[in-house]
């Protein structure tokens, strides 16, 4: 586990905020990161994909990246 939400503190890699219909993680670098949990019913279940783009290399410390948040199918990054 990296971080269990609600369980946050200083030392904790990110930050995590659920809310309702969404799910917010802040962190200070960049790095791949797996959202773990239950549903709330057996019916529901959702499964996206993180797009992330940025530049390969960067001069100065502050990186400008973008993220898109997809529908797991085989089509949606195309």
């Amino acid at each position: 586990d990296v971080v269990v939400v609600g369980e946050e503190n200083f030392t904790t890699p990110c930050y995590v905020q659920v809310e309702e219909e969404s799910c917010h993680v802040l962190t200070e670098t960049l790095g791949t990161f797996s959202l773990v949990g239950q549903p709330l019913s057996a019916s529901t279940t959702k499964r996206l994909l993180l797009a992330i783009f940025g530049p390969v290399t960067c001069s100065v410390m502050e990186y400008h990246v973008r993220v898109y948040c997809l529908d797991d199918t085989q089509d949606a990054l195309k």
